[in-house]
């Protein structure tokens, strides 16, 4: 199926890459034997400028092994129908897909197909990345939003989600939040107009503040360290596409692979010693108990109600608030109380 719906990486094109750092580590995808213990896909939109994303990519520095990642090529046609088949088969395969260039309604429907949930959107402006989705919305998350550039009440729209959201200044105050927040999502769209004009100053739609290129490598790092998530997606690209974004692409490419080559696989599971301490702090507040879990290995916290089976991430400033009989705003959210 893959040879069908895709435009392979052309051998010219592989012997210029493989004479580079990263890119000579890197396998290309010829045939379906080339996917065996692959965990880790690119795959783009069919544009020149996806070349010249991987120009920068293949150049910058290597990791040790790169057994487990894969460049696909590009998607013959960018519609939903036609990438669909593909992104399910890599998914379902336990690969994830990193995308290049799907467009924001495109990426949208795909996720509503494949009925992907807890979704991440990496945007400067809410109201912008709901005005190109036609359609059924899902609920996303939305990481790194101006809150000058939408109306007041957009976080009470439908397809907001409010639990895991969090707006640029509070985001710049502590990047390092971005995992708590990243650590359960499914799919990650990181969009290059969350970053600051002068980062990008081809593209119009960014704006004077806004997130600096290593800020927005720390959350693909992180996006690539959930043992959650099935894909990423970066979009947002200029039409008058420029060598500083084409670095600043494969920057993220390179950080999003570091992330996923770093993972802790830990998951808590009540009653179950999995190198996980167990904490009840009870609320006199909601008047139920709550279960805390600290990673030995990591010192990761999650949080857990007495009335939900659900596990959340959560930090350990969070939990010492609990101790002290102060329910912090965002687990209020998971916890669905006003």
């Amino acid at each position: 199926m893959f040879l069908n719906w895709l435009d392979t990486i052309s051998e010219e094109k592989i012997k210029e890459y493989s004479i580079s750092p990263m890119g000579s580590k890197s396998d290309f995808f010829t045939n379906l034997s080339i996917l065996n213990e692959k965990k880790i896909a690119l795959i783009s939109t069919n544009n020149e400028f996806s070349n010249q994303i991987r120009s920068k990519l293949y150049n910058l520095g290597d990791f040790e092994k790169m057994e487990e990642f894969v460049d696909l090529g590009n998607f013959k046609k960018n519609h939903v129908d036609f990438i669909t088949p593909i992104l399910q088969e890599l998914i379902n395969s336990d690969i994830i897909p990193i995308i290049l260039g799907l467009d924001f309604n495109e990426y949208v429907n795909f996720l509503n197909i494949a009925e992907i949930s807890n979704n991440q959107i990496i945007t400067n402006n809410i109201a912008s990345f709901l005005g190109q989705v036609n359609g059924n919305l899902s609920q996303f998350n939305f990481m790194a939003y101006q809150r000058h550039l939408s109306e007041h009440n957009i976080l009470n729209h439908k397809a907001v989600s409010t639990k895991d959201s969090c707006n640029l200044g509070s985001l710049k105050t502590n990047i390092h939040h971005s995992e708590i927040l990243l650590r359960n999502a499914e799919s990650v769209l990181l969009d290059l107009a969350v970053l600051k004009k002068s980062e990008s100053p081809n593209n119009p739609r960014n704006k004077p503040n806004g997130l600096f290129t290593e800020e927005a490598c720390v959350l693909a790092k992180n996006a690539g360290s959930s043992n959650m998530l099935d894909c990423f997606n970066l979009s947002g690209f200029s039409k008058n596409n420029c060598d500083i974004e084409a670095h600043i692409c494969a920057e993220l490419i390179w950080y999003f692979i570091e992330g996923f080559k770093q993972r802790t696989l830990e998951v808590p599971r009540p009653g179950t010693n999995n190198g996980m301490k167990e904490i009840i702090v009870d609320s006199e507040v909601t008047e139920e108990h709550f279960k805390f879990y600290k990673s030995r290995k990591t010192g990761r916290y999650w949080f857990q109600s007495s009335n939900s089976k659900k596990i959340i991430p959560c930090s350990e400033k969070e939990y010492l608030e609990m101790t002290s009989q102060n329910i912090p705003d965002r687990i209020l959210q998971h916890l669905g109380v006003d």
